[in-house]
């Protein structure tokens, strides 16, 4: 799941870059810093297996011990966890565009809110990976979206809700079309359309899941999937085929339930 898909690393990246620049360091050391962030891949040398050996910021792809995404039990485990995610409207305006990696749309306000473990997070980018990232019961689904999610102090937690093949969900096309457009474009999204109105849902501690894999990411993912049809899906898939992290031990994590609602704000 990137953050700005994909573009998350670069954005970080800044923020070293602008930091180092407060304290005195030798040449080599700035030059290091400027440097690009290190090319990734879906596949071969560049691939998943390899990531964390790609660049030191990338290390925790790796070695990190709470790496997303998962593979998810069948049931969702019982819980009296409720989460609301608050729409401040039910459209939002915004743009979209080809990250290099995925399609990603931008809203330009807060979308939507929500709050987990006693802080409040408000979107800030929408992008989806063919097939789906996690798996229930070892299954994929067709595709995955992520909601990324970021609070006051920049962290961040990542709503995922699953597409399976099906009747055209009411609002899909707007992403799909702008997401796959192959340019920057203006967009506006209907989020009430889009999510389901009420599901169960998984929750666990996990990670972006893409470079630079950055751990302590909270997860909550839908249980009940949206439907696109076959024409939507095709124009996800066309546009750089499986982009999917493999799923990663859960280890000594524990998987987590509950039940969420949208609502208006």
């Amino acid at each position: 799941m990137p953050v700005r898909p994909r573009v998350l690393a670069p954005i970080a990246l800044a923020c070293l870059i602008a930091l180092s620049g407060c304290v005195s360091a030798p040449p080599t050391t700035r030059a290091q810093a400027s440097a690009p962030p290190a090319h990734w891949t879906y596949e071969g040398v560049d691939g998943p297996g390899n990531w964390g050996k790609l660049s030191a910021a990338y290390q925790e792809c790796g070695v990190g011990e709470e790496q997303s995404p998962i593979d998810l039990p069948a049931a969702v485990p019982a819980s009296t966890q409720e989460t609301a995610i608050t729409l401040a409207q039910p459209t939002s305006d915004g743009h979209a565009d080809d990250t290099g990696h995925t399609g990603q749309f931008w809203p330009a306000h807060p979308a939507t809110t929500l709050s987990h473990g006693g802080r409040s997070f408000e979107l800030k980018q929408l992008h989806y990976h063919t097939p789906s990232e996690h798996t229930i019961a070892g299954k994929p689904a067709a595709a995955e979206f992520h909601f990324v999610h970021e609070d006051a102090a920049g962290h961040h937690l990542v709503l995922a809700v699953l597409g399976q093949k099906g009747k055209p969900t009411p609002g899909m096309d707007a992403f799909v079309n702008a997401a796959t457009a192959g340019e920057d474009v203006g967009a506006t999204l209907n989020f009430e359309s889009i999510l389901p109105a009420a599901s169960a849902y998984y929750t666990y501690e996990g990670s972006l899941t893409t470079p630079p894999c950055s751990q302590s990411v909270p997860w909550i993912v839908l249980s009940t999937p949206i439907t696109l049809s076959e024409a939507q899906l095709t124009k996800l898939e066309k546009l750089h085929g499986e982009i999917a992290r493999p799923v990663n031990p859960i280890g000594e994590r524990s998987i987590s339930g509950g039940s969420a609602t949208v609502k208006r704000g």
